[in-house]
């Protein structure tokens, strides 16, 4: 063999190891990328469970909430009736006290 077969030969070894060595790194960082996906995957999962949850405990409030709406429904009504209350007691109050105006007194 000529030397410049030997060479060439030389380089073909070499430019192969070179890409024996790449497609080894290619693959460690496939495995790598792979076990990403499948710790993405798990997450995910979880995520979905708590929002699962969140959503089940959101439908039980919103149920609460929907069964209690006719008593938030009542307080503006018995906010004016207890206005209407103290309207009343002072009117009584004011009715019930008689000033004597020579005296200055109050008489009942």
């Amino acid at each position: 063999m000529s030397t410049a077969t030997k060479s060439e030969l030389k380089e073909l070894k070499d430019l192969i190891l070179a890409q024996s060595d790449q497609l080894r790194v290619q693959s460690g960082q496939l495995a790598v990328i792979q076990s990403d996906i499948v710790n993405l995957k798990v997450s995910t999962e979880r995520v979905e469970e708590k929002m699962n949850s969140l959503e089940s405990r959101m439908s039980r409030i919103e149920g609460t909430l929907l069964g209690q709406q006719p008593y938030f429904q009542k307080i503006p009504d018995l906010a004016e009736r207890v206005g209407e209350l103290k309207n009343w007691k002072q009117i009584g109050l004011t009715q019930n006290l008689r000033i004597d105006k020579k005296t200055k007194m109050c008489m009942i």
